[in-house]
């Protein structure tokens, strides 16, 4: 049997090829991130996509000068991907890519952050 990523595929008795695909699990956190850096995870084993979204705070009016920055532990201020509010960013990542995030603007307060998690558990 060769196995990839949410699907296995086999030859059934008649020599026929078959594909079976894994029903994908979903998990979701909400994350305060600060100045301080976080790891963005909910758990799921065998993750394969991670979709990170900064919400914002009600009628902030700020909301279009704040964002998160994200990067591999340790990472410098300034030096991460920037992800503003009112927008999403998916990533195609596996079970072990550590993903990092901490907040980007100089604005007083903290930024909530969803994640989503698509993958295997």
């Amino acid at each position: 049997m060769i196995t990839f990523p949410s699907k296995a595929i086999s030859l059934d008795e008649d020599g026929r090829l078959r594909i079976n695909r894994a029903a994908p699990k979903i998990k979701h956190a909400q994350i305060t991130v600060t100045t301080t850096e976080v790891k963005l995870q909910t758990g799921l084993n065998n993750r394969r996509t991670l979709i990170i979204k900064p919400v914002r705070s009600g009628t902030d009016p700020d909301r279009l000068r704040r964002w998160i920055e994200i990067g591999p532990t340790g990472f410098a201020s300034d030096s991460g991907t920037p992800v503003w509010e009112e927008f999403a960013l998916i990533l195609q990542v596996g079970p072990d890519d550590a993903i990092y995030a901490k907040k980007g603007d100089n604005l007083s307060g903290n930024i909530d952050v969803r994640i989503i998690e698509l993958g295997e558990d």
